[in-house]
Order: structure tokens, then sequence, then C-alpha cells
């Protein structure tokens, strides 16, 4: 009769905000509404309606226990949704209309940064509302908070909410980063989708019910353990009860498989590869150390996996600033996959400051992105955050890990002291830049600050072990230091795979026990089982013990880890000149200078080569004299260019020329800082004085 009115359904039951206790729900309790309510979100998300108003008075329970979303009422279509009128700007909002909860733009302690500002929203912002809803049905309180609306509206804008383990200590860690990824204040670097929620949420509860299930198994077997007389029958039964049971963990698995207590679980028979890029530092460029020691950190957990191939930072770090796609970086190294990511770290003056790490996992045969998350926290969650980013790429690949790799996955902080964690990063990072006196320094000052840090005191030791191979500091004092760091580091943590390195290294560079060193790096290799260092290192030994097809096998073993690497191609070009395989050798050190054409060492190794195949001196001559003027300065091979040069004008009879050569030059010494060689340019001298027949002066 021309009256209008309004029909809406029914809802018996209870509204969420009745139903939250003050102390947050039960877990289980938490996911039997949570699941369904991002469900119900997604669906009206994949009918292009975002809502703009979810709240817990928004969310009943019915009497059945099914959750209904409630109040569309500020609901729009998203632009992309068909026959949708289109998302409209919202208008900038005062602050008295934020203050008036449910007008227009919703209600306040609930709305995303991108609402209490007036910009435009789509479905990404219900998401922060719902990482908001979620966050108070696990707590029992909102994540942020703010004695009047202004306040209330800084704190969206700019606070971290506390960690939920913090609050409640029983949750899962892994509830706390998936809300975390929900409340990020970016949009780009929220979770992109209420079904990815809703996935994440239902893999959780699906992996803490098989753990439960796992535990209950393994008590079972301990309550039922039988007498001593039928103990060996029940035993076999209840190894092969658990046999299975592990089983299903290795295939189900959120790391993609793991064996219980320190067994290997099954791993397959061909590897993956992948390699971490450099991630980029987005801070200022003094923390570039910190965005290297982030990657180092991420490479060396995926580096203890046997079942993956890891490839070596060397290769890898000349791979930053994306000059190359992914397509040609896969080609080059031979890796199926590739971790990129960006570190932004915000220090405080007081306090271990914020981090933000943004990895992403990319295919390489399609260039397609397999995963990619954002992790906000502090310095002092950083290790938690290495351990998720490496855990998640291990189950992304489905890669069997053993009991004792998922403990080296899973290891916890090194220290609880930031700035001695800091001092660690700078010194692993001016360890791989080979300035050592300030390595030394750096980790000198981590375990002043912290005597307990083991992978500091294996830090420092292996610097100390390189500062002697260098020359830099070949006292007595220094090499007990290198000891006693290296041995106050398994002091501390007998099974540390960097501690047993570092003796490795100190009985290789310093005391020259091969057998000693090949006992501590077979430890070492246990933990590191794909470190391209520990491989070469491995390799050099068998070579001084004069095992050279070992020590060939192992070199290249490395190669297939640190395919890029100038240095180690070299090497083996070496080794091959050695045992007098000289075409080969030819061939790997032109390989070595394409990727490094400053590298003195491989150009002098290459002379010598070509002149041992031909019987030619000249031939050798020929190569020495291509090197290009700017010498590397790491290598500073200069003198031994000269000293090669002039022993092979000797051999051509030129000694004239070798001597007016060596007169150029002012005599100083050469002291090759990879290979442990004195090559000074006087021995140079005396052999040309020798052969003119001047033996008083060549003695001399």
């Amino acid at each position: 009769d021309g009256l209008h009115f309004l029909v809406m359904e029914l809802v018996e039951g209870e509204t969420l905000e009745r139903l939250i206790p003050a102390g947050g729900l039960p877990l289980d309790r938490f996911f039997e509404l949570a699941i369904p309510l991002t469900d119900a979100v997604a669906a009206a998300h994949d009918k292009g309606v975002v809502h703009r108003d979810l709240k817990p008075a928004n969310v009943m329970v019915d009497g059945e226990g099914r959750v209904k979303v409630l109040d569309f009422g500020l609901a729009k279509l998203h632009p992309e949704a068909e026959g949708g009128e289109g998302l409209a700007e919202l208008p900038t909002a005062t602050l008295a209309q934020l203050t008036r909860e449910g007008h227009l733009l919703g209600t306040v302690p609930y709305m995303s940064p991108e609402q209490v500002e007036g910009r435009a929203v789509d479905h990404r912002s219900d998401l922060f509302s719902l990482g908001v809803l979620l966050y108070e049905m696990a707590t029992g309180r909102r994540p942020f908070a703010g004695e009047n609306p202004a306040a209330l509206v800084s704190s969206i804008l700019r606070d971290d909410p506390p960690s939920i383990s913090g609050l409640r200590p029983e949750l899962p860690r892994h509830l706390g980063r998936i809300l975390r990824h929900c409340l990020a204040k970016d949009v780009s670097s929220r979770l992109q989708s209420a079904r990815d929620l809703r996935n994440q949420l239902q893999e959780l509860r699906r992996e803490l019910a098989e753990e439960r299930t796992l535990a209950r198994a393994e008590a079972g077997a301990d309550a039922a353990r039988p007498t001593r007389r039928g103990r060996p029958l029940a035993l076999a039964a209840i190894g092969a009860a658990l046999v299975a049971v592990a089983l299903v963990a290795v295939w189900r698995a959120p790391w993609g498989g793991r064996g219980e207590g320190g067994e290997d679980a099954p791993v397959p028979t061909e590897r993956q590869m992948i390699v971490v890029l450099p991630f980029e530092n987005l801070g200022p460029p003094e923390h570039e150390y910190f965005a290297a020691g982030m990657t180092e950190e991420i490479t060396s957990r995926l580096a203890a996996v046997e079942g993956l191939g890891v490839i070596s930072r060397t290769s890898a770090l000349q791979y930053g600033g994306g000059a190359k796609s992914i397509r040609e970086i896969g080609d080059e190294l031979g890796v199926d996959y590739v971790l990129e990511g960006t570190v932004r770290w915000a220090p405080a003056a007081e306090g271990p400051g914020r981090v933000r790490i943004t990895p992403q996992l990319v295919r390489v045969r399609d260039d397609t992105h397999r995963w990619a998350g954002t992790f906000d926290g502090t310095l002092d969650d950083v290790v938690a955050v290495q351990s998720e980013i490496a855990g998640r790429v291990i189950g992304e690949l489905q890669v069997a890990v053993a009991g004792r790799e998922r403990q080296r996955l899973e290891r916890g902080r090194p220290t609880e002291d930031s700035e001695a964690y800091q001092a660690y990063l700078r010194g692993q990072y001016r360890t791989d830049r080979w300035s050592l006196r300030e390595a030394v320094a750096d980790f000198e000052s981590a375990v002043e600050r912290d005597a307990a840090f083991a992978q500091a005191w294996a830090g420092l030791s292996r610097a100390r072990s390189l500062l002697f191979l260098t020359a830099e500091d070949r006292s007595q004092e220094s090499r007990d230091r290198a000891l006693a760091a290296a041995e106050r580091a398994l002091e501390i943590d007998p099974d540390l795979a960097e501690g047993h390195l570092a003796v490795a290294y100190y009985h290789y560079l310093t005391a020259r026990d091969y057998d000693r060193a090949l006992e501590s790096l077979d430890r070492a290799r246990r933990g590191l089982p794909n470190d391209s260092d520990a491989l070469s290192l491995l390799g050099f030994i068998q070579r001084r013990q004069g095992r050279w097809e070992e020590s060939l096998a192992t070199l290249r073993r490395a190669l297939e880890l640190d395919p890029r690497s100038s240095v180690l191609v070299g090497q083996v070009a070496m080794t091959h000149t050695w045992i007098r395989d000289f075409g080969e050798a030819i061939r790997l050190a032109d390989q070595s200078l394409a990727l490094d054409p400053r590298n003195t060492l491989i150009l002098a190794d290459k002379a010598l080569a070509r002149f041992e195949q031909t019987g030619d001196p000249r031939q050798g001559l020929a190569v020495l004299r291509d090197a290009p003027a700017e010498m590397d300065p790491m290598v500073r091979g200069e003198d031994f260019l000269l000293s090669i040069e002039a022993k092979l004008l000797v051999l051509a009879g030129e000694h004239g020329e070798a001597l007016a050569l060596l007169d150029r030059h002012d005599g100083s010494v050469y002291q090759h800082n990879l290979v442990n060689v004195v090559l000074p340019l006087e021995l140079a001298r005396g052999q040309v004085l020798q052969a003119l027949g001047r033996d008083d002066e060549a003695r001399a």
C-alpha cells in the first residue's frame, strides 16, 4: 500500500563480541571460528564485495555453531567486480568523522591505515580489519589502543602490535606471524587475499594436530614399554609403528619432511638447486653489512640441508643489483629456484631497533613466484625470522629434512646482546672482503660483550688464521689466540659446525697438521654439507697430501656450489698444471679470467702452463704481456707477474732484459695471500744473476 519496508534474515545466536573472553579464546575454539570467518570474507571478496566494517559485533555464531558475517551496510563493490559500480574514492575524513564509530568509514579500532587516512580502499583493507579481529579472538585484547580517538588513530598508523606470544605464551608463534602479515601498514606487504589467510590458518591447525598425534604415539609407546623378557619383539613392533608415524611426518611436515632424533630422513636422489641472491639494503649504505648478514645467515640455514644444493655466497654476490633476469641467473648458475628480497633496518637510540625483511621465492623455469612474505620485528626477532624464511623455502620445495638438519635450521639466537650480534655481522662482512684486521676487531667486540657467543668465537679464530695466511700477523701469540678462540667456541657448543671448521682452518693454515685438520673438517661438514668453503678446504688439504685425483674431484664438487668463483676455478686450473695436464689447465685459466680478467695469479699460472705445454718460454711471455694494466687490489699480484716474467726471460736467453725489468722495480717482497707462497723479487733477481754467471751477487 505504498509503505516501504526492509526484510532481513533473523539470525539467532550470539555475536562474537559477547563470545570472546578476557584472555582470548582457547586455541581449538579459535580455529573453529576463525577459519569459517575468513572463508566467509573470502566468499564476499570472490564476488567483488569489500565489507569495510568487520568487527566482533558484525560476526554472529548461530545456534548450530555456524559463523555468519553481518551488516554489509558500508560494503562496496570492487572496480573489477562484474557489473559493479566501482569502488568510489573515499573523501578525506576529519577527526570528528573518524571519532563517530560506524559513521560512513567504519569502526575506528578495526580500521585499516588507509581507512583512517581517508584513502581509497580495496579488499586488503578488510584483511587488516580481519587481522585486528583475529588478534582480539586470540588474546582478548585489541592490537591498537589509545586514550582518545586521535591517539587510537595514531596507534593504528604508527605502532606495531604487541607479540601474541608475549600475551599468551602457549599460542604457536606461527599464528603470530600470520597475524603480523594481516596487520602490515603497507597494503602491498599484507597477505593479499582472504583465501590465503584461510589456507594458512587451516594448515597451521593441521600441523598442530599432527604434532599432538605424534606426541601421543610416542607417549603411548613409552607407557606400554614391556618387561625385560618380552622386550626384543615388542621393540621391533614399536619401531615399526614409529617408522610409520615418522613417514607420515616426513611427507606432511611444514619443512617438507623431518627425521626424528638425529637420524637422516629420505632425500631426493637429484638435489634441487637454489641461490640466495644478496638481499637489497633499503637503508643507508652503512647498513649494507646488515643486509649481507641476513643473506648469509639464511643461506647458511638452507645449506644445512643435504637434500638441497645451495649456491655459495661468493657466486651469489655477483648477481646483486638486479642487472640480470631470473632466467639468466638460473642458466648461469644451474639453479631451479632463486630466493631474493629486501632488508630495511631502523636502529633505535635505545633498544634493538626495527627490522623488515621481505623475501620471495621464484621458480626459474617459468619465472613464477612460489612464495613471498613480509617479516617485521625487532633485531631480537631476526634469528627466528631467518629460521622461518628457510623453513618456508624448504616446505615449498618439499625437501626432506633430517633430524640434525632440522636442529640447525631452527637454531635459536646465538646471543641475547643485539650489539654483539651486529658486531658479529660486521665481522662476517669484513672477512668476506678480506678486511681481516677490522674483522678481528669486530669479532673481539662481539665476544667482549657476550663471552658465550660461540659463533663469534669461531669467526674470530678463522679471521686470525687468515691473518697468518696473508702474513699480516704470523706471531706465535696470534696463532695461539686463533686456536684458543676456536676451542672456546667448541667449549660453549661442542656441535657447532663453524667451530670445527675454524679448528680445521687453524691446523691447515698455521700448524700444517693435515690429519688433525681433516678430523675437524669431517665434523664440520656434517653440519655444513653444502658449504663450498668446507669442500674447498678439503680439496686443498688433499692436494697438499699429494692426493691429486681426490683433490680434483672434491674441488669440482665445490665448483658446483660456487660456479662463479674465479679463485676456485683458478685453483682447479693450477691443480691441473701441477699434475701436468696443461691443456685443461689453460682452458680453466681462461674460464677463471673470463670471470675476473684482473686475477694475476691465474694469468701467471696460464703463462707457465703455456710454456710447459709448448716448451717455448716466449709463448708464456706472450700470455703475460696481455695482462691488463689495472691489477686486482686483493690479489696484489704485480710483483708475482714480474717474477714470472723475469724467469721466462731468463729461459728465453734474455738475461739482460730480465735484469733491466727487475731493476725498474723497487724490489719489494711479494706475499700471495691465497696460496701461502713467498715469491720475492729478490729470488728472481738472484736467478737472473746466477744465469749471468755472477754467482757472488746471486748468492747475496
